[in-house]
């Protein structure tokens, strides 16, 4: 998928170009992983444009991984900050942080 493949290198302008022809922010892989979760570490403009296109950051995958433990497991704590940070800027709210033993 490419908003997946974009995200995932840190292609930022191609991220944006996806969202702009419709690809839609939460859009699912074969193993329900969204972009936000495979945001490259530390892109951090990548995060913030997914959540302001309405990706959800308590989405799911099949493991019932969120995209704060697919950040937290890649050795990335300064992108889980971030992860709150700008949903809590984009939308108003805190984030409710799902976390499970790891």
């Amino acid at each position: 998928m490419e908003l997946h493949c974009a995200a995932e290198e840190g292609d930022f302008v191609k991220v944006q170009e996806c969202l702009a022809g419709g690809v839609p922010p939460d859009i699912r892989d074969e193993r329900g992983r969204t972009a936000l979760m495979l945001s490259k570490k530390l892109a951090f403009e990548i995060v913030d444009v997914l959540l302001e296109a309405g990706a959800d950051p308590n989405a799911r995958d099949q493991n019932g991984d969120t995209p704060f433990l697919e950040q937290y497991a890649a050795g990335s704590p300064v992108m889980v900050d971030e992860l709150e940070r700008a949903y809590q800027e984009n939308c108003g709210e805190k984030l409710k942080i799902h976390r499970t033993t790891i």
